[in-house]
């Protein structure tokens, strides 16, 4: 069973999404949508057994020429191999991909240290 890792956003168009059932398990998973119908989104944490190796080998590349991580949950979800935990308290988190988000990371980070 492979593990992933979420939190609700309210720009959820900036990240990759996952669709989730009233049982908070995962239906679908979308990259980037221009309007999302759901916010819940990727940390970008995820505990992927051995097994995934063999099928990420196998993905073709996306348009922008780039092997993406949804294809490959994409995969484990058909094979109903695929657990979603959610943070059950408030925690902070931030998408360090951007410039602007790192530097409010690292900004949180100053003033909690």
């Amino acid at each position: 069973m492979q593990i992933i890792f979420g939190v609700s956003v309210l720009d959820s168009e900036r990240y990759g999404v996952a669709e989730i059932n009233e049982n908070l398990r995962v239906t679908s998973f979308e990259e980037k949508l221009i309007n999302p119908n759901f916010n819940f989104t990727l940390s970008g944490l995820y505990y992927l057994y051995n097994m995934v190796v063999d099928k990420a080998e196998k993905l073709k590349k996306s348009q922008k020429s780039e092997l993406e991580i949804v294809s490959l949950l994409s995969q484990c979800l058909e094979q109903d191999a695929l657990n979603l935990i959610m943070p059950k308290t408030k925690k902070v988190w931030i998408d360090c991909e951007a410039v602007q988000s790192l530097n409010i990371a690292s900004n949180c980070v100053r003033r909690v240290s």
